[in-house]
């Protein structure tokens, strides 16, 4: 974690936090390396397991739950930097819609996500996903608020690109009974 970026919390909370985080994050990993596959693992390791040790180490430590999140959020926001230059050079691009959908779609096949595609060509890259591993291991470790942080830092990669338009109405960490991505051209 980085230290400027802590929002309003004390040094000793953090301090605690980082301490309790360590532990709880080893117990998790140790935990989820039996149960998921290898791909869900890598991700579950790098990506989510680390934010929800750190929300859980927080909160235990006397963090209100707006706080925690708000710690969440400000690290979602420092991570998705390379992502973000990528959608924003496809967005940016004439045929660059072709570009993401090719190598969006390729990644959307991992066993990260149950996705049933309705639309992939030249106009839309459209789908339902019935299953997240983020929202699957936010629930798994009660903290199913940290889930929506995960589907909200979407919008911070896919908004305002100027030649892909991102819609989506609901997502499964925000209560919906799926996540309907729709990604057109434009």
């Amino acid at each position: 974690m980085n230290r400027d970026r802590k929002i309003a919390l004390s040094e000793e909370l953090i301090q605690q936090a980082e301490k309790a985080k360590e532990k709880i994050l080893a117990d998790m990993i140790s935990e989820q390396e039996q149960r998921l596959s290898p791909t869900q693992f890598k991700t579950a390791q790098t990506g989510i397991l680390p934010r929800l040790a750190w929300y859980l180490a927080l909160t235990e430590h006397g963090a209100s739950s707006e706080e925690a999140l708000k710690q969440i959020w400000e690290d979602l926001i420092g991570s998705v930097g390379a992502k973000k230059r990528f959608a924003s050079f496809c967005g940016s691009i004439p045929g660059g819609f072709s570009l993401f959908r090719k190598i969006f779609y390729q990644a959307l096949q991992s066993d990260l996500w149950d996705n049933q595609f309705y639309q992939n060509d030249s106009q839309g890259l459209c789908f339902h996903t019935t299953r997240c591993l983020y929202k699957d291991l936010a629930d798994y470790y009660h903290c199913p608020e940290v889930a929506v942080l995960f589907c909200k830092v979407d919008h911070v990669m896919f908004d305002n690109l100027k030649h892909i338009r991102f819609e989506r109405s609901q997502t499964l960490g925000e209560g919906g009974s799926l996540c309907d991505f729709h990604y057109y051209k434009q």
